[in-house]
């Protein structure tokens, strides 16, 4: 048992909190309704999270196209989206296109530097919208967030002694700094369901990996046994 003494009198400094929300569930009428945009002003969103990815549930934002053309037409729309709300895109590379893996799933892409090569060329594209102001607001592609994967959370990513996951990271990593070299990249997107496991994983991230933030999910909302309050 602990006990904790609460002083309230003194003020030992501020924590910055930054609100941030998820878009992707419905990223289509996020881009088409603006009172969307205006909500996200009225409570100061710092942050939209776009996920590159092709569910099968809403229209793909991935913009490779199976003969290995480009068509960034949805993706913009959904990054427009986010800069009219007056918040900063946090893209997430969710999961290898079909082009260089099984398409959305959870398994890691079939080459590393093809993904990387996938990769670079969508942030080079933003890059070039951003310096030559070709999107819904001026942009600096330095102040984004990268995030490399979505919830790696199968065995496969993690049963060698130098991750899957790591390994894949790391040939993504420099690819977006030579593009970007102040933008915050990071990943591990790590849930609370199984903690000793988790910190297993996160451990060997960060001893092998460059890393400029850690993603982590909280459901607060799943059933008991596997709720993540504590």
């Amino acid at each position: 048992k602990t006990d904790v003494n609460i002083d309230f009198s003194k003020s030992s400094g501020k924590i910055k909190l930054s609100y941030g929300a998820n878009e992707d569930d419905n990223w289509v009428d996020f881009v088409n309704y603006p009172q969307i945009h205006n909500f996200h002003k009225d409570v100061n969103s710092e942050y939209i999270r776009v996920l590159v990815s092709s569910p099968s549930y809403r229209e793909s934002t991935i913009p490779i196209q199976e003969d290995g053309t480009h068509d960034f037409i949805n993706l913009d729309k959904f990054i427009n989206a986010v800069l009219k709300s007056d918040a900063i895109p946090f893209i997430v590379f969710a999961h290898a296109p079909g082009t260089y893996g099984k398409g959305y799933g959870e398994d890691p892409p079939t080459n590393d530097n093809e993904f990387a090569d996938y990769v670079q060329t969508i942030v080079q594209h933003y890059k070039d919208a951003c310096q030559n102001n070709q999107l819904a607001k001026p942009c600096n592609i330095n102040d984004w967030y990268f995030e490399i994967w979505n919830e790696p959370y199968t065995d496969i990513w993690w049963e060698d002694d130098l991750p899957r996951y790591v390994t894949m990271y790391n040939a993504v990593y420099p690819r977006i700094r030579g593009i970007a070299p102040n933008a915050k990249v990071g990943g591990y997107s790590g849930w609370f369901w199984d903690d000793r496991k988790n910190n297993v994983r996160l451990k060997k991230f960060l001893q092998n990996s460059e890393v400029d933030f850690i993603s982590i999910h909280h459901y607060g909302n799943v059933i008991n046994e596997y709720a993540s309050e504590k």
